[in-house]
């Protein structure tokens, strides 16, 4: 039970954009490259990309932000190249993944998951991928890029109100760019659940209700939850009411699917062990949200 895990205090999270300790950079990433839908290939040379993006992501300086070695996000990048064409060009899909720990426990709760199935690029060996923020030439890089800067965006504002507006600008020029590129797939303003919806999702001033809910989910919810776990809880629950009321007006948004696949095992988790009254008003609210976890939702007809 999550509960439980939440007595286990022997860690404590990092408190958001410490000025303190060893200058680092914000990310911690793990990248891991599969080539078994291309058939019998070389191995080295796609070694060589997975070393690159590595780098990419652990040695660039994404924000002007100052992080100490502990505090860097913890991070997951899984790229499974499915099609390859005159050598160089590639169809791709990107698994990313992120957590934060919540406050003075060692539960890590997730913060952004997402798969995209429509990355193309070209990429030929010994080229370096470099990261230039005002011109970017390779439509992988400003995939990675984007979603470096959305995990940091969705980090810091769960520790402090729109604290992603210091990234916000920097996702707009990727955006920009990238809709330039009439080859890069995934940035069609007409396409609904693609990156550009999320890009957009995350700059638009009209979608601060959710950035406010996820705040208060993390920082008023999670974060006392060691010490006050049933007002941590009541404060999430809050917040699910109002997701409720953000999802009725932006239905197609991108945060509502980035919600599911963050905090849908998590909120059953939370709740199993609440009242009988609160766990039939979350599994209510949470079929109305996401219809098609009837297994997972279930689990909260029983307390545990």
């Amino acid at each position: 039970m999550l509960r439980s895990i939440y007595k286990i205090a022997v860690l404590t999270s990092c408190i958001f954009i410490s000025t303190l300790g060893i200058k680092a950079q914000e990310l911690q990433a793990r990248v891991s490259i599969s080539t078994e839908n291309l058939g019998s290939v070389e191995q080295s040379q796609y070694k060589e990309l997975e070393n690159q993006l590595s780098d990419l992501l652990n040695k660039t300086h994404w924000t002007k932000q100052t992080y100490s070695k502990a505090e860097r996000i913890p991070c997951n990048f899984s790229l499974k190249l499915t099609e390859v064409k005159d050598n160089n060009k590639y169809q791709a899909e990107l698994s990313i993944s992120a957590s934060r720990t919540a406050f003075n426990t060692i539960y890590d709760t997730p913060i952004f998951v997402y798969v995209d199935k429509d990355i193309n690029f070209e990429w030929d060996l010994g080229t370096p991928l470099t990261f230039q923020e005002q011109s970017i030439d390779n439509h992988l890089l400003a995939c990675v890029a984007f979603y470096a800067y959305s995990i940091i965006a969705m980090s810091w504002d769960s520790y402090a109100l729109e604290a992603s507006n210091k990234v916000k600008e920097a996702i707009k020029q990727i955006q920009t760019q990238a809709k330039a590129e009439r080859e890069w797939k995934g940035w069609d303003d007409f396409e609904r659940k693609n990156r550009n919806s999320l890009a957009t999702a995350i700059i638009d001033p009209k979608h601060k209700a959710f950035r406010e809910l996820w705040y208060a989910y993390h920082r008023l919810g999670l974060d006392i939850s060691e010490s006050k776990f049933t007002e941590g809880r009541k404060v999430i629950l809050e917040q699910l009411r109002k997701l409720k009321g953000y999802k009725d007006e932006f239905y197609d948004s991108a945060y509502v699917k980035l919600f599911e696949a963050t905090k849908l095992k998590e909120l059953v988790l939370l709740f199993q062990s609440a009242s009988q009254e609160e766990r039939d008003e979350v599994r209510k609210i949470l079929d109305d949200l996401y219809p098609t976890h009837q297994d997972e939702l279930d689990k909260l007809r029983i307390s545990q």
